[in-house]
Order: C-alpha cells, then sequence, then structure tokens
C-alpha cells in the first residue's frame, strides 16, 4: 500500500497471502507496521520467530493457535519461563512481548490474522475480547486496547438504526496517520480535507481497511440494523503542533 496515496479503502481479502507464505505488509508508519498472517494449518509446533519486536495478533478470519517460549538467555514471558500455548477467536486481542519466541498456526481453513509490529512490553495484558467489548453495549466511543509511544490501537462499535441513523457523535481530525478495519458489519465514510471530502459509493465491508492521512477530517455511521466493530490504529508521531485529536460538536438533527 503506497503511504502517499489519497484516502481510499483496501479490501484485504485480496491482499491475504497463502497459508504459511511470508506475511503481506499492509502499511509502515515509525514505530509499528501492520501485516496480515495466514498461519498454515495442523498440529505441529509452528515455526518460531526469535525475539524481537512485540505483535499485537488479531484473527480477522478463522481460528489460531499461538505459541511463545523463552528467548535463547531464558527470559521470562510474562513472569513464566516455560512456554505456553493460547487458543485465539476471531476478533480477540493478543500481545506478544518483545522478548518472547512466538509461532501460529491455524485451527481452520483460511484463518486469517491481523499482526501489529511494535514494542509490547511484558507487563501488558494478554487476550481481550474485542467482540464481546463490542457486542455489551449498543454504541462504544474509541475504547484504548494498547499504546505505546509510537501507536494506539482502539475498538469502536455502533448500530445503524439505534440513535444518530448510526454516527458517531463526533467528527474527527487526527494529527497522524489512522487506519480503520472492518471487524463485522459495514461502516459508511466520510472522509478528507475540509471542502474536498470523499463520500464513498455504499458501505465499507468486512475486512477493508481505510487510510486517512494526518490531518484528514472523518466521520463513521453504522451501516444496516446489526452491530458493526471497527479497529483504529492509530500513529502516535504526529505532525506539526497540534498534540491531540480535535473533534467537532455533532447534533442529531444536522443531515451528516
Amino acid at each position: 500500500m503506497n503511504p502517499t496515496q489519497e484516502p481510499g479503502p483496501l479490501p484485504l481479502l485480496p491482499e491475504a497471502p497463502l497459508a504459511g507464505a511470508a506475511p503481506t505488509v499492509l502499511a509502515r508508519e515509525p514505530g509499528f507496521a501492520i501485516k496480515l498472517l495466514a498461519p498454515p494449518t495442523g498440529d505441529s509446533i509452528p515455526t518460531m520467530t526469535p525475539p524481537g519486536q512485540g505483535q499485537l495478533l488479531i484473527p480477522l478470519r478463522g481460528e489460531a493457535l499461538v505459541r511463545e517460549e523463552g528467548g535463547s538467555e531464558g527470559k521470562v514471558i510474562m513472569t513464566v519461563r516455560a512456554g505456553r500455548e493460547t487458543r485465539l477467536a476471531r476478533g480477540s486481542l493478543f500481545r506478544v512481548a518483545n522478548d518472547a519466541q512466538w509461532g501460529l498456526l491455524s485451527h481452520t481453513e483460511g484463518t486469517l490474522v491481523l499482526a501489529i509490529s511494535t514494542s509490547v512490553p511484558r507487563e501488558a495484558e494478554r487476550v481481550d475480547d474485542l467482540l464481546g467489548l463490542a457486542q455489551a453495549r449498543n454504541h462504544i466511543a474509541p475504547r484504548q486496547l494498547f499504546a505505546n509511544e509510537s501507536v494506539s490501537l482502539e475498538v469502536v462499535a455502533a448500530r445503524g438504526r439505534l440513535p444518530f441513523r448510526g454516527w458517531l457523535p463526533y467528527a474527527n481530525t487526527t494529527p497522524a496517520t489512522e487506519y480503520s478495519i472492518i471487524l463485522e458489519g459495514a461502516f459508511n465514510a466520510r472522509a478528507g480535507v475540509p471542502g474536498e471530502e470523499h463520500d464513498w459509493r455504499g458501505p465499507l465491508p468486512e475486512l477493508t481497511m481505510l487510510r486517512l492521512a494526518p490531518g484528514t477530517r472523518h466521520r463513521f455511521r453504522a451501516s444496516g440494523a446489526g452491530l458493526c466493530i471497527r479497529l483504529v490504529i492509530s500513529s502516535r508521531v504526529h505532525r506539526g503542533d497540534q498534540d491531540e485529536p480535535a473533534r467537532e460538536a455533532f447534533t442529531p438533527f444536522a443531515r451528516p
């Protein structure tokens, strides 16, 4: 994906690698990279990646098994020296610490895992159920799940037939690059600099990624009656003097 391109949706399925192939790099930003993994299917021990950069792993389709082992220097894995395995359902978030060797296997055919390579401290929480968090409420304003000096990860949920016709109650302009990935359902989106906004025909479906350049004003609306969930991956390396996201007031009586 060209980092300088205009905002636009990228369907992830055509970008997915074959099972067991090298990851597909979707984006690189200072301090993190976004990749797609298609782990091989089987019951054998997965090929292990040496310790180094941590990982945020989110199965987008299917289920995966992640295995961690201590590094060659015997560093602990979240205070446990022995290796451990965790089964990841679709929509769960797993954090691999920097000092762990790790590997993935698929429990189902066609498993697709989103990986955010970045610094993950050993003290970080282990697993979050993103779908469970979203299903607990009708609307969730951006809820931060992880953050370091380079990147933050949030989950947002909405239903299209509830208050405000599914639009989140603000328009947002971020100082740094932002990526939205549709995890479930579909969203309508409007984005662009003032006076040059983009409206995409039809909703953005599941497993679509939308890149928003720094300074892009944007707004999302849930499409349909069901629950719609998206991940928001934001660079924290700001450009310019603006330090916090700018949010405009919203009234449900004004047409979006």
